[in-house]
This record gives structure tokens, sequence and C-alpha cells, in this order.
């Protein structure tokens, strides 16, 4: 967590600590609804206060493993490293428990330390987790990932295949579990065995799309071209127009259908792929239609920038309402699109960015969500002398984290877009100076031919005057 953040943390805990009512008032049970109906308003600073109360004296009961847990999330959510380091120091307290919500937590742990990269320590926090309770299948997924990170395959694929085996499975976990091991193939060259899990995937998976574009990369892997170029053509026929009418009704990612992103990127292989056979017409056929599709969303994400309209004191996004014509950014789920999910920030967000950037992203808003519950919670009309400052300060950081949150977002979705573009151009470069020098491979060709034909002319003629 930045400086800025931390500073920011303790004043409106502060400021919590002053308005907030005496927890031992009011039952555990009671103090924790309040604090988890905070954290659903995604109003994480009070939230954090509610919850780190109720962990406090050290009470082994669901509350506390509760609150545990969705601290957690918080520290994920917010980037909080200090908030995370005290969350393990109050588990080293714990012992072995029972308690159903303690696996919730030591779960949400692994995950949260998979995703940061301390792969030993989730672990050893997922090793913990009983076989009979509901978590158990699921941390074995994050058990195995844990172990293909650290490049320990032969372990990884070992618990992917008891995923697959185990009764009772989620059928959309054995599917991870199977693209999982088939990615481990790949990383580690098998690629018949690579090729074998993406083809065990059912057409009605949920993952199937998915298993279709890495099998397509097998085969890119071991040049056979024309399978890979079989798998590209049908991925590229996939497309949500074909069989979604209505797309405002809808919502979808990347494992249910291919949004224009995927099929650029899909195509622009596929035009690598033809350069790489000699087939320079059907690739630049490829390149022009990706640079069509490029320019048709890039001046289609131009026209909803120019849509964009603020609030007069910059707090509010007022340009996208709701259904019932409120502001978008007073839907307080960091999870939600901020702008509807009709609207090419939606995709981009849903499909785009990697998870890394999505967390940047959600960072920014959860922060902006919790400043904006902090400024409701003053009634302007009753507001104290010297608490003017503190709302100036906080309508400020609203304004800072919405601002920050809207600039990253279209930088990004921008650098994605010109990527694309960007290779569909330097494509048609390749395919002018590729058909140049075959022209002059061609030419050399008959150059040399003719001269072989002169020459043998010539002996002819040599040993006719003989």
């Amino acid at each position: 967590m930045s400086r800025l953040l931390v500073i920011i943390v303790i004043f409106i805990s502060n400021f919590l600590w002053a308005q907030s009512p005496t927890p031992t008032t009011v039952s555990r049970a009671t103090n924790f609804r309040i604090a988890e109906s905070a954290f659903l308003n995604s109003d994480l600073f009070k939230a954090e206060y509610l919850f780190k109360d109720l962990i406090k004296d050290k009470i082994w009961d669901d509350e506390t493993f509760s609150s545990l847990d969705r601290l957690v999330t918080i520290a994920q959510v917010n980037g909080d490293k200090k908030l995370f380091s005290d969350i393990i120091s109050t588990i080293k307290d714990i012992g072995d428990s029972s308690n159903i919500t303690y696996y919730s937590l030591l779960y949400n742990l692994g995950k949260y330390l998979f995703h940061e990269g301390n792969y030993t320590l989730a672990l050893k926090f997922l090793d913990k987790i009983e076989a009979n309770t509901p978590y158990y299948p699921k941390a074995l997924y994050i058990k195995a990932a844990c172990l293909g990170k650290a490049k320990k395959y032969k372990d990884a694929i070992l618990i992917f295949d008891q995923i697959i085996k185990m009764k009772g499975t989620n059928a959309d976990l054995k599917d991870l579990a199977v693209l999982g091991k088939a990615r481990i193939f790949m990383i580690t060259k098998r690629y018949d065995k690579a090729l074998n899990e993406y083809q065990s995937i059912s057409q009605w998976s949920l993952y199937y799309l998915d298993s279709l574009k890495e099998t397509a990369r097998v085969f890119l892997a071991i040049k056979d071209f024309d399978n890979a170029i079989l798998h590209l053509e049908t991925l590229a026929f996939v497309n949500s127009n074909l069989y979604i009418t209505d797309k405002k009704d809808k919502e979808f990612t990347s494992s249910e259908t291919l949004s224009d992103f995927d099929l650029m990127n899909l195509k622009t292989i596929q035009g690598y792929i033809y350069m790489e056979q000699g087939r320079f017409e059907e690739a630049a056929q490829i390149f022009n239609e990706i640079i069509l599709s490029y320019n048709f969303i890039k001046k289609g994400f131009a026209e909803q920038i120019n849509r964009f309209k603020v609030s007069d004191d910059l707090t509010q996004l007022i340009s996208h309402p709701t259904s019932d014509g409120k502001p978008r950014s007073l839907i307080t789920n960091a999870n939600f699109v901020l702008f509807g999910t009709s609207a090419y920030y939606s995709t981009a967000f849903n499909e785009w960015l990697t998870y890394q950037e999505k967390g940047d992203l959600i960072r920014y808003l959860s922060i902006y969500y919790s400043v904006l519950n902090r400024t409701e919670d003053i009634d302007p009309n009753k507001i104290l002398p010297n608490e003017v400052i503190r709302l100036i300060a906080l309508r400020n950081l609203m304004n800072k984290y919405l601002k920050t949150y809207i600039d990253l977002l279209i930088k990004r979705i921008n650098a994605r877009l010109d990527d694309v573009g960007l290779r569909a151009q330097l494509g048609k470069i390749d395919i002018t100076w590729k058909t140049k020098e075959n022209q002059s491979k061609k030419i050399k060709e008959i150059q040399e031919q003719k001269q072989e034909y002169i020459d043998d002319l010539d002996d002819k003629y040599k040993r006719l005057v003989e």
C-alpha cells in the first residue's frame, strides 16, 4: 500500500472511531452484520474498522473467522500488505479448528498468496483444509497451480488427476484441472499429451472455447499449420453476434463467446500462418479485415469517451446513468463494470485485461467507493466548521480515484487495441517485402534457367561445328 493510502486509511479510521457505535452495546453477531453490510456496500474503510474490532479479543468463533476472511479480501482489493501481515500474525494464535468458516479463510488465504506469488506459504494454508469440507476440491486446484508455478510439474499433474477422478466434483472444476494438465504438458513440450487433454473437453463445457484456442497453439508449436488454420478458422466463426440477439440483456465472458478483440488476435495469428505458407493474398485479406475492425472499434471507443460527463464537483460520473437515472458511480460494487454492460469499457474490463490489471483498477474504484460512502455520512446541512476541510479533502480524493480509474482503463484499452492494429500493419509491410523477395527469387531463377539454356545451346553448337 502506498504511503498516501496509509495516511488515508488512518485518517478515515480515526473519523470512524469518533462516529461508530460502541461494539460492546450489541452482540457480536449484530456487529458482524453491521460490518458485513458496510463490506457489501463497498464501504471498506468502515468495514475494516468493524471487522478488526470483532477479532481483537481473539474469540475463535464464526464471527472471528468470517471477519478475518473479509479482511483478507479487503487487503487484496486495497493492496494493503500491512493488513495482510497483521492477519497472518493473528492466525498463528488459532491452532487447529474444525469450524467451516475457518476453512473458507484458509482457502482465501491460499488463493491470495498464490496470486501474490508466495507459493510456499499458500501451500502451507491449503494443506490444512480437510478432505470432507466443500473447500477441499477448490483448494486442490490452487495447490496444483502453486506447484505448477513452482515448476514442480509432476506433483501438479498428480493433483490435477486427483481432481479429475474425484467423485462429486463440480464438472467445471474438472475441466479446469484438464486445462491445467494440458498447459503443463505444453510448458514441458509434451505436445501429444497436451493435445489429448485439450480434445477431451466436451463441446458443452464452459471451457470448450479455451480448449480450442489452446489446441491451435499446440499445432502452431509443432508447425502443423494446416490444423492450426482449421482451428483458427473455426474459432473465427464463433462470435456473439451470430447467436446472441440482444447484447444489452446478456453478460458474457471469454469462456462463453469470443469478443471482437479475441477475434482480431486470432485472425492476426491466422494471417502470419498464411504468410509462412506463402499465401500472401489471403494473408493480406486477413490483415485488412483486422484493420477495418480495429478502426471501427477505435471510432466507437472515441465516441463513447466523448460522452463522458462528470458532476460539477467532479465526484460523480453522470454520462452513463443506471436504468433509474442515477449516476453510474453510485453503484457500490467495485466488481460491477462502472459504465454498463454494453460499453467497450465493459468488454475491455472483463476480457481484455490481465488479472493484475483488473486488480489495479478495482483497487482505485474500491477506494473511490469507500470515500464516497464516508462523504454520504456527513450531512452538509449539519456539518461542523472543523469538518468542512475534511469534506473537501474527501471529495478531492473521490475525484482523484475516479479520474485515475477512468484514465487507466482508457489507456490500457487503447494499448491493447493499438497492439493488434500495429501487428496487422506490420503484417502488411512484411507481405510487401516477402512478395518482392519472392519476385526477386523468381527473376533470379528465370535468369539462371535462361543462362543454363544459353550455355546448353552453346555446347550443342560447339559440338555441331566440331
